[in-house]
């Protein structure tokens, strides 16, 4: 291997690549990051066997090659380094050399043969949607997957879209409440599919939003690949079959509310502060108006009332603090909606425009 690259690509790459690697006593390659030369780009490559990524960043060659590095090193010197462009060479003896500016270093690598193989999804894309808007759908509902093993299905995120729709549902749950963001792609095949991806993955794709661009997304059977321009994401999919998510969220209320998200937001915060051990606060509606409470035997208890828009009936409901707000601030929008069947049925959160995000949680029952 000879080539030049420059500084900025090959730092962006690697600052992606890192992130996926892992430390496994079984398996130390894991460690390493793959560096391969071929049609006249530099590819990196890092996987946990879980997910893996490609990066592929233009460079000059004057001699192909491929090795593996431990992944740390490499990116922490890369991330240090001050000059325009950087040259990379190796030898036989899978000893990666780096020279920068006034820097020069080497690293002790491996044979490329040593490093898994990350997969090619070989289907046609199913669909392409915005980088952005896909990073910012996964960043609104990730945080509600679940964190217990005994429903793997649910320690996932779900994309769902229906044959023929000009939409694509992407939810999680977490049996507690239940987030779904509306993605709409810039194309899409008719056929319907189905996935549940793994809650890692996906954090990795609201990151790589950043980078702009039509994300094509194609699947197979276990496996799903997200094509970005100069990367490529594969993952592995989580088994079994989600919830039917459609049924949880409710479609009749008898009482609605709207008001402002920042004034609710702050309201929670304050009175979540003399809130029991269980963390609930009660909310009561009545005559345009909603009254936050919370009470703790050993330490007191708070009373704030705010201006609200109100129709139906009064109601009074009791919610777990953090759920209600972690909902209300993922709401993209100035003004929220709630809507309420009693104090024992799941309540629903909005935007008081659109329906795109949706935000069902359960109450408390005290």
């Amino acid at each position: 291997m000879d080539i030049t690259c420059t500084h900025d690509k090959i730092q962006s790459a690697l600052e992606y690549a890192e992130r996926v690697i892992s430390r496994n006593l079984t398996l130390p390659i894991l460690g390493n990051i793959l560096l391969r030369v071929e049609k006249k780009e530099l590819h990196i490559s890092a996987t946990n066997l879980e997910i893996g990524i490609v990066a592929s960043i233009p460079c000059q060659i004057k001699a192909s090659g491929s090795l593996t590095v431990p992944g740390k090193i490499f990116y922490g010197i890369v991330n240090n380094l001050e000059g325009d462009s950087i040259h990379l060479t190796s030898d036989v003896s899978h000893t990666l050399y780096i020279e920068s500016g006034a820097f020069s270093g080497e690293i002790k690598g491996h044979d490329a043969a040593d490093f898994p193989i990350i997969p090619t999804v070989a289907q046609e894309a199913l669909f392409g949607v915005s980088a952005e808007e896909l990073s910012r759908s996964i960043s609104q509902i990730i945080s509600f997957t679940s964190v217990s093993e005994t429903r793997p299905e649910l320690t996932g995120v779900f994309f769902s879209r229906e044959r023929d729709a000009k939409e694509i549902d992407i939810v999680a749950a977490d049996g507690f409440r239940l987030a779904r963001r509306k993605l709409f792609p810039s194309a899409a095949k008719g056929s319907a599919a189905s996935f549940i991806l793994p809650q890692r993955t996906a954090g990795e794709l609201a990151r790589l939003g950043s980078l702009g661009g039509i994300v094509d997304v194609a699947l197979e059977q276990g496996q799903v690949e997200f094509r970005f321009e100069q990367f490529r994401v594969v993952s592995r999919l989580i088994e079994g079959a989600y919830p039917d998510y459609q049924a949880l969220v409710p479609t009749s209320f008898n009482t609605e509310c709207v008001m402002s998200r920042d004034e609710l937001s702050k309201n929670i915060r304050l009175v979540s502060l003399l809130s029991s051990r269980i963390n609930d606060i009660q909310l009561s509606v009545n005559n345009s108006k909603l009254t936050l409470s919370s009470r703790d035997e050993d330490t007191g208890e708070s009373t704030i009332t705010m201006d609200i828009e109100h129709t139906g009936e009064p109601l009074t409901i009791t919610f777990n603090w953090r759920y209600l707000l972690e909902g209300v601030q993922n709401v993209d929008a100035k003004r929220v909606q709630c809507k309420f069947i009693d104090n024992t049925k799941a309540g629903l959160i909005r935007s008081d425009k659109d329906a795109n995000y949706i935000y069902v949680v359960m109450p408390l029952r005290v």
